[in-house]
């Protein structure tokens, strides 16, 4: 007997050959009628980064550019589902009914992305 599949969580680098695994994403939720949770994982800067950056930037900026930089990946996630939806299936990712969220987080990858299948229940 086949395991239930109601969630599924696609983790995407933003590499250019992330296509064939949401392809197969698609094709999952499709055959078992589930969602789709897309995330991509930013990792936090080590300390040593961090420092070189405080030393240049003027106090605050970092954080805009970080918060910039997260709306910007935010934005590149939504396209890209965006265009993979309508280029698999012919209609938009609302229309799909596919996509239960896209969730651009800071972290560890291997954490985030074990922590968020727990969070929605993913099988």
């Amino acid at each position: 007997m086949f395991p239930e599949i109601k969630t599924i969580v696609y983790a995407s680098d933003l590499g250019q050959h992330t296509r064939p695994v949401f392809r197969h994403a698609i094709a999952l939720a499709q055959k078992f009628e589930a969602k789709i949770v897309v995330v991509h994982v930013m990792e936090p800067l080590g300390v040593s980064a961090q420092a070189i950056i405080d030393s240049y930037l003027p106090e605050g900026s970092y954080a805009e550019l970080h918060d910039e930089g997260f709306a910007k990946t935010r934005e590149l996630m939504k396209e890209r589902v965006e265009n993979a939806c309508e280029e698999e299936l012919g209609v938009s990712a609302e229309e799909s009914h596919l996509i239960d969220g896209i969730e651009v987080v800071e972290g560890f990858p291997a954490q985030v992305i074990l922590e968020l299948a727990e969070k929605r229940g993913a099988q």
